[in-house]
């Protein structure tokens, strides 16, 4: 079990929050269109991406993938990431975040459950309660940036309200059955993402995800480098 020390941002204060991940979901195709969903299915078949077991997907990824920090590690090739809601669930209590499944695309071309495992996941630090925003819940946008380079600026790659995904008391009830727990604790679900405003950049080195409240004028934000994993040393190879 790893715990990690969130900011919660309420009524205009902010106070740390430990949370202890017991387990943690990736959502996919969570789309509330899901004709739109099953039209995105069919032209990812048509490249080779094999179709999802069931849809939405829920797929289980090992708590230590998750990370806070400003950087990860991948392996070399295809990579980018995506913007996703993060629920942070205990119990009757949820939190919203905002993080990226970093996924292997090259991985995802045999299996979309071993893309996700073999990349962390990436989530703010900084969290807000759901009874807070799910009012306006439709009307928050999700976004997302990635840069080239560690010196170039960032070009937007996402930017939809989540009006476009499920809602998230539906969402959060089918992934509780899907593991068959009804009231789980130590919970950490990424929600699944919002369209490309382009093809996927396939070999980006930093990334950054924004969930946006215009109305209370606010934003959770998330960014990270990208670094590939570098051949041993010499004398190290086995």
């Amino acid at each position: 079990m790893n715990t990690h020390t969130l900011e919660l941002h309420a009524g205009g204060t902010v106070r740390p929050l430990a949370f202890a991940v017991r387990r943690m979901v990736n959502a996919g195709y969570t789309g509330r269109d899901q004709a739109s969903v099953r039209a995105h299915i069919d032209e990812l078949a048509a490249q080779g991406v094999p179709p999802p077991a069931s849809v939405p997907l829920c797929i289980p990824v090992a708590a230590r993938n998750l990370t806070l920090d400003d950087a990860i590690e991948v392996w070399p090739g295809k990579n980018s990431g995506e913007a996703e809601v993060v629920f942070w669930i205990d119990g009757p209590e949820i939190y919203v975040g905002v993080g990226s499944d970093h996924t292997d695309r090259d991985l995802e071309a045999q299996s979309i459950e071993k893309s996700k495992q073999i990349c962390p996941n990436v989530a703010s630090r900084a969290v807000w309660r759901l009874a807070d925003v799910e009012a306006r819940w439709d009307a928050l946008r999700l976004r997302s940036f990635v840069a080239p380079d560690l010196a170039a600026p960032y070009e937007r790659c996402q930017d939809a309200p989540l009006a476009a995904l499920m809602p998230p008391r539906a969402l959060l009830e089918y992934i509780r059955a899907r593991i068959s727990e009804p009231a789980p604790r130590g919970l950490v679900v990424f929600s699944g993402t919002v369209p490309m405003l382009g093809h996927p950049p396939a070999h980006a080195r930093r990334f950054r995800c924004e969930l946006r409240d215009e109305a209370a004028g606010r934003v959770l934000a998330c960014e990270y480098r990208i670094e590939e994993l570098t051949a041993a040393p010499a004398g190290l190879e086995r």
